[in-house]
């Protein structure tokens, strides 16, 4: 019989290694971050990548956007941060961001739901596609693990970077 998927439980014993071979490090933990110990951090980790690995050597890339903070985009992610409102959004996440003292999950997802509402209200984007344009400046990609996770995973002030870096981007200046 094939395993098909790994656990996060195969993830805690084995990712450790793999990441740290892959980014020198076996994790990423901010105290301004969603998590209280590494142990924790890493447990979110495997617990937002583990149902998409079918193997180890799979793991760098899934969890690459928690260890590289030069976020390339990729084709869609282009496309859906050069949509009509993803400054606007980039810029209304960045300033709720500013508001947290860390990257708490309770925190987050009450940032997102106001987030999502906002645009709503104003009737120019959905909610779903807000989250698009977040999870492009801070990823890279349009598809990965929930968005409250990678950011309780980055901590405020990596997530605030990547908007910030995203935002000059957007404008023009590549500084």
């Amino acid at each position: 019989m094939m395993r098909t998927k790994l656990s996060p439980a195969d993830l805690i014993e084995w990712g450790p290694a793999n990441l740290e071979a892959a980014y020198g490090r076996a994790h990423y933990w901010t105290e301004d971050g969603g998590y209280p110990t590494p142990a924790d951090w890493f447990l979110a980790l495997a617990e937002s990548v583990a149902a998409e690995l079918n193997d180890f050597g799979e793991l760098p890339a899934a969890a690459r956007f928690a260890f590289v903070d030069d976020v390339v985009a990729g084709d869609a992610t282009t496309e859906t941060l050069a949509g009509m409102y993803a400054s606007d959004i980039l810029a209304d996440f960045a300033r709720q961001m500013e508001r947290l003292s860390r990257a708490a999950p309770d925190a987050v997802r009450l940032l997102f739901k106001e987030l999502r509402a906002t645009f709503r209200e104003r009737g120019e984007i959905r909610g779903r596609d807000v989250m698009f344009v977040v999870r492009s400046a801070l990823t890279g990609s349009v598809e990965g693990p929930c968005l409250e996770v990678v950011v309780c995973l980055l901590g405020r002030r990596r997530a605030l970077d990547r908007v910030r870096a995203r935002l000059k981007l957007i404008a023009g200046d590549a500084r």
